[in-house]
């Protein structure tokens, strides 16, 4: 499930037909692996950091496939998808658990984000001067800079409860002692 990351972000014409494509590979890969594993009455399976990177609560097209898959399979899927708190509000990299119901209430955002591929350091005025302002849009596949999660995210399942960080978070002890 590797998926390079210019098929992910390409022009906007790219980005919309790749977006089916990829989900197409998450789920076909997914339904495999359910179909090989054991009969156990509970199973989780994971899908990486920015499966979907688009705010999946305002795209049901993208959505239902997702929690279809969760019902279908009685599996819960955690996936990392971008969400949004409002339409007008900045992009948060999350994951989010969908249960076997196809509810997907319990997500965790990133707290430790890249720089220069998450967020640019100082946009606000770098990106303001003609010559760095163009380089950033270049840089920079997204046109806003990600915000920060600000909380630790424990979600419950019957295996326990499930604590995630995503990528770059991994290399940050402080990060891990504070989600438990």
């Amino acid at each position: 499930g590797s998926i390079p990351q210019g098929q992910k972000w390409g022009t906007p014409d790219e980005f919309w037909k790749n977006m089916r494509e990829i989900e197409k590979i998450y789920l076909d890969l997914s339904k495999d692996l359910v179909s090989k594993a054991p009969n156990t009455s509970k199973s989780i399976l994971f899908c990486p950091e920015s499966a979907i990177p688009l705010p999946i609560r305002y795209f049901p097209e993208f959505q239902k496939p997702l929690q279809d898959f969760a019902k279908t399979h009685q599996s819960y899927l955690l996936s990392g998808l971008f969400d949004r708190q409002t339409w007008q509000s900045p992009s948060l990299n999350g994951a989010a658990l969908i249960e076997p119901s196809g509810k997907m209430d319990h997500w965790y955002y990133k707290r430790q984000l890249v720089p220069f591929g998450e967020f640019f350091p100082y946009r606000q005025v770098l990106g303001n001067l003609p010559i760095l302002g163009g380089l950033i849009s270049q840089l920079n596949p997204m046109k806003d800079d990600v915000e920060a999660g600000k909380t630790a995210s424990l979600m419950p399942t019957p295996l326990g409860k499930l604590g995630t960080l995503i990528c770059f978070e991994s290399v940050y002890p402080h990060v891990a002692r504070n989600s438990v």
